[in-house]
């Protein structure tokens, strides 16, 4: 009876290793798998990447030789590659370090005058879209008041107006439309009233 009890138990103890060793070899032919997805996943981005980064390299060099050309400027261009450790440097590593230089030799509020990160940049493109947005509103508030001056000239009548805003918009270029008028009545009185000299005499 015993040995059937121990018989038994070292079957089953011996199934369980096998069912482990089956399970790890499952998990690490898994592991393999995924690994290998992720490496033919990621070659293709690396792949892209070094397209990209060979293409744009060339734009920036072509722009930096324009400005350089055309501009009276000295320019410089440093690459760092992730890939390699080696630096590519345009024009010379002479001339940059002479352009670099001459950079480092000026004040500070100079060196960072028209320095910029993709924060400061952004904000920059938001104030100047704002300052446009404002200029474009006021000239269609100046279009609408000007129609409603045509229109009291024309019906005398502003009864289908309802924007307060507008009327005193409309109110305030008339104050300065009357004004313009009586300088112009004022300035033609004093001319026909000063003397014309004709000769020796005054007319």
């Amino acid at each position: 009876m015993l040995d059937r009890d121990a018989t038994s138990s070292e079957r089953q103890g011996h199934l369980v290793k096998i069912e482990l060793h089956e399970q790890s070899t499952k998990s690490a032919d898994e592991s393999t798998y995924e690994q290998s997805l992720e490496d033919s996943e990621e070659q293709p981005n690396e792949c892209a990447r070094k397209r990209t980064f060979k293409k744009r390299k060339v734009g920036l060099l072509k722009k930096a030789s324009e400005l350089q050309t055309l501009c009276g400027v000295e320019t410089c261009a440093i690459f760092s590659n992730s890939t390699d450790s080696h630096l590519e440097v345009w024009p010379s590593p002479h001339d940059a370090c002479q352009v670099v230089e001459r950079f480092r030799n000026l004040a500070p509020e100079k060196q960072t005058y028209n320095m910029m990160d993709g924060e400061n940049l952004l904000q920059k493109n938001i104030a100047i879209t704002k300052g446009k947005l404002v200029t474009e509103e006021k000239k269609k508030q100046g279009l609408r008041i000007e129609q409603f001056m045509r229109k009291l000239l024309i019906d005398e009548s502003l009864d289908d107006v309802s924007s307060l805003v507008d009327l005193k918009d409309l109110n305030l270029l008339l104050d300065d439309s009357i004004e313009l008028v009586e300088k112009r009545v004022q300035d033609l009185e004093h001319c026909s009233s000063t003397p014309v000299a004709s000769g020796n005499k005054f007319v």
